[in-house]
């Protein structure tokens, strides 16, 4: 009967984690590189070289990749979303392939399966409703453990890197246009 019950405790300590991982769904970051954007409209550029820099070693700077995008020039412009995941290749030397996809106002579930499949942190294009200016940041952080999804993310322009709820960033006017990133299986 011991015996019954010893090995009946080792596999329930043993399955114990798994469920609990499978259920909280939990997923953080280890520290990367972060940068400002060098200039007023470059948010694009810093968010993508933090994205690449993740992971690989880059070498290349903003005004590099902005010369690539605009023609030799340096120009201070913005980009859309469905030009970030070239900016991510440019960083990469086209050894990553990059991706992108256009989301709801307030669809965030695919960012959390990225981010939880991936650990790899993405560019997150949003409208700010408020100011009505569109802006490029990155997420690096997802996390339900208490059953409210909060993501984290850092932002070029200041450097602050904040976490809020999802429920937050709706109310804060922070809408989804989409996330761009490396694709699975890249790193």
């Amino acid at each position: 009967m011991k015996k019954i019950v010893v090995i009946t405790m080792s596999i329930i300590l043993m399955l114990t984690p798994i469920s609990f991982g499978a259920i909280i769904g939990y997923c953080d970051y280890v520290p990367m590189p972060m940068y400002t954007q060098e200039k007023s409209n470059w948010c694009w550029n810093a968010t993508s070289r933090m994205a690449a820099d993740f992971r690989y070693d880059v070498i290349k700077t903003q005004t590099d990749a902005a010369k690539h995008m605009f023609f030799g020039l340096a120009l201070n412009l913005g980009l859309s979303l469905d030009d970030i995941p070239e900016v991510l290749e440019y960083y990469t030397n086209n050894t990553k392939s990059a991706n992108y996809i256009e989301l709801g106002a307030s669809e965030y579930d695919p960012i959390a399966s990225y981010l939880i499949n991936t650990h790899n942190p993405v560019v997150w294009a949003v409208d700010h409703e408020y100011y009505g200016v569109k802006h490029a940041l990155v997420l690096k952080f997802y996390d339900n453990y208490w059953q409210d999804e909060v993501y984290g993310y850092v932002d070029p322009y200041d450097m602050m890197y904040e976490t809020y709820e999802k429920d937050t960033l709706i109310s804060l006017g922070r809408e989804n246009i989409g996330i761009a990133f490396y694709e699975v299986g890249e790193w």
